[in-house]
C-alpha cells in the first residue's frame, strides 16, 4: 500500500494510495495515550493539541479529548481518561470509537 505522510503546521495529513485502500494516521499523544485513525475517506489528517486530538475525515470533524469523544460539537461517547489506546475508523458512512480494546461507539456520521 502506498501512503503519503506529510506533517502541515503540526498537523498530520494521511493519504491512501489508491481509491481501494483506506487512509491512516497515527499519534501519540503527551500522556503516552495513543490514537490510531483508519477511514475510508481519500484524507484523513490529525492535529494535536495538548492532550486533545482533532481529526478531519472528509466533511466530518471528531475530537478526542481525555474524557470524551465529539462528532462535531456532539458528545457522541464518554472515555476513561486513563485509556491508552484509542481506535477511530470510519467506514461506509459509520464511525466507531475503540478504547482499550473496548467499543464505546458504533454509529452513523450525523
Amino acid at each position: 500500500m502506498n501512503r503519503l505522510y506529510a506533517v502541515v503546521a503540526g498537523a498530520v495529513l494521511c493519504a491512501a494510495g489508491s481509491l481501494a485502500e483506506a487512509a491512516s494516521c497515527g499519534c501519540s499523544l503527551p500522556s503516552g495515550r495513543t490514537l490510531d485513525v483508519t477511514s475510508d475517506t481519500l484524507w484523513v489528517t490529525a492535529r494535536n493539541t495538548a492532550d486533545t486530538c482533532t481529526i478531519s475525515l472528509g466533511l466530518k470533524k471528531v475530537v478526542v479529548e481525555p474524557g470524551r469523544v465529539l462528532l462535531g460539537e456532539k458528545v457522541i461517547t464518554q472515555i476513561n481518561q486513563s485509556a491508552r489506546a484509542i481506535a477511530v475508523t470510519r467506514k461506509d458512512g459509520q464511525l466507531t470509537v475503540v478504547a482499550d480494546g473496548q467499543i464505546m461507539y458504533r454509529g452513523g456520521l450525523r
